[in-house]
């Protein structure tokens, strides 16, 4: 059974929001909490297994039409789940850094609240102190350039690192961004490739076709309609 249009864009932002998440290797050096390195791991496991089911399903039917409800409802358990479990954690230790999980650990922390839509005070709660911490060099920048675009959209505010997209039928489109002349001047600020080189990425790895950049603002306001 497919979902009904009503809910499609919601299902849209939450695959989009996904980043690649790291490979789990051994750390380089000694990690503060390895229990909550692995039980990171863990979650991002279950969270990427239930978003490439639906990333399989788009991919065969040309368009996120085809995800079944089946798919999405084990993708919205798995949020709910990981979203309670986030919230102990940084109640518990804080914003889970490099020195305390590793690089890995910390990276599946943030892509765990990335996915945390439905709870956007607490992704705006998890930015801040990601922030503070990638001034000491606890978090990778390029996730808190993700997070960034993620609060922002929530807020309905153009993003800054072109990170965030809408699927438009069979094609995925930049959603709305703050200064598009110099953004890959901010990205490759944070070691971030070109936006071009994201957008072909995106295509490659759901199936689809990257449609004109209708959702880019200039100054002049905005050229393209989003769902």
């Amino acid at each position: 059974m497919n979902q009904p249009r009503a809910v499609m864009p919601a299902l849209a932002a939450m695959i989009l929001a996904c980043g690649a998440p790291l490979a789990a290797q051994a750390p380089s050096g000694p990690v503060a909490n390895a229990r909550l390195r692995l039980h990171l791991i863990t979650m991002v496991q279950a969270d990427q297994a239930a978003r490439m089911e639906m990333v399989k399903q788009m991919k065969a039917h040309g368009s996120i039409a085809g995800i079944s409800k089946t798919a999405a409802t084990a993708m919205a358990k798995v949020d709910t789940s990981d979203l309670k479990a986030m919230k102990r954690i940084v109640r518990r230790y804080g914003w889970p850094t490099i020195p305390m999980v590793g690089r890995d650990g910390a990276h599946d922390a943030w892509l765990l609240v990335q996915h945390a839509d439905k709870d956007p005070r607490f992704q705006m709660q998890c930015l801040g102190l990601m922030q503070r911490a990638f001034t000491h060099r606890g978090v990778d920048g390029i996730d808190v350039a993700y997070l960034t675009d993620r609060v922002r959209k929530a807020q309905h505010e153009r993003q800054l690192y072109g990170t965030q997209a809408t699927f438009h039928g069979g094609t995925i489109v930049l959603d709305p961004v703050e200064d598009p002349a110099n953004l890959d001047k901010r990205r490759a600020r944070l070691g971030m490739g070109t936006e071009a080189q994201y957008l072909k990425q995106m295509a490659q790895v759901y199936g689809l076709a990257v449609g004109s950049k209708a959702g880019v603002r200039t100054n002049g306001g905005t050229a393209g309609k989003k769902r």
